[in-house]
């Protein structure tokens, strides 16, 4: 009797098996909004640590990541094909690479690419000026493909989770326009219109700041669960001297998680639709992980 068992190539591998879960996980957010403590959170992370994270840095963040962190200064997207590259190929050679790449970021780059571009414009012959003259048609398209290629090859051909930066900004407020949404901080549409097609996952990180009344502030202090990743607390009063009417100010940060309208994100089924903005437990419930001992 032939064998009934299903064919599957040989190439084939199988999720938590043979294969792991791979992610690459956009996080977008306004310039101060905190994407780049994400990095500093991962570094912190019992999970991980520094010899567990690489930095490709566009922008310098050294600061924010902490003492330990691994980085690599890249400026276009170029450079940052060629690091890729070399970490494909080590990662061929048999090197044990790092678990995760955190790339800060795609704007960065992005404006790094146009930088080089202005240095060494791309030009074609002109016969109404008879000389040549800079392309920037082509310049703006090499931006959105050399993205491309960039995150492709981060993608599907690097065994390495990969958390990816970008920064929106939003116009001003007009009489037409009095409610405008944020849009990517890059020129031209290539990027914008990709990259979060791209993704296994984006996510909109955005603060939240709140006056608490002391009470509540010193209730949480007193249980141990006033201090969470991901938050900022302002200083807080002599308590002493505190009353019931002295406020404290917190900012929250959350990553939204499904598309609101704001900026075009990108959901997992492992997450809620809001989730406390610590990326080392929304890589955990991506990739359906324990969360740490002791958490």
């Amino acid at each position: 009797m032939a064998d009934q068992s299903p064919y599957f190539p040989p190439q084939t591998k199988i999720v938590g098996a043979t294969g792991g879960a791979k992610v690459l996980l956009h996080v977008t957010g306004r310039s101060g909004a905190g994407k780049t403590h994400l990095g500093h959170q991962l570094l912190h992370d019992p999970d991980l640590g520094p010899d567990r994270i690489l930095f490709l840095m566009a922008e310098d963040g050294s600061a924010t990541y902490g003492e330990g962190a691994h980085v690599v200064q890249v400026e276009t997207f170029f450079e940052a094909q060629a690091r890729i590259k070399e970490l494909i190929d080590a990662a061929r050679s048999g090197k044990v690479l790092p678990p995760v790449l955190f790339i800060d970021s795609i704007t960065g780059l992005a404006d790094g690419q146009q930088q080089m571009r202005r240095r060494e414009p791309l030009t074609e012959w002109s016969d109404k000026r008879n000389a040549y003259v800079e392309n920037k048609q082509a310049q703006f398209g090499e931006l959105g493909t050399s993205f491309i290629d960039t995150v492709i090859d981060a993608r599907n051909k690097l065994p390495m989770d990969v958390m990816m930066m970008s920064t929106t900004w939003t116009p001003k407020a007009t009489p037409k326009n009095p409610n405008p949404l944020p849009e990517y901080a890059v020129e031209g549409n290539m990027i914008p219109k990709h990259i979060t097609r791209l993704s296994t996952c984006t996510l909109f990180l955005q603060p939240e700041a709140n006056e608490y009344a002391w009470p509540l502030v010193k209730q949480l202090l007193d249980s141990g669960t006033l201090r969470q990743p991901h938050r900022f607390i302002d200083e807080l009063p002599d308590p002493d001297k505190a009353t019931d009417e002295t406020k404290v100010m917190i900012v929250s940060r959350f990553f939204y998680t499904q598309d609101t309208g704001e900026v075009l994100t990108k959901g997992h089924r492992n997450l809620k639709m809001k989730e406390r903005a610590h990326l080392p437990d929304v890589l955990r419930k991506i990739k359906g992980a324990a969360a740490p001992k002791g958490e």
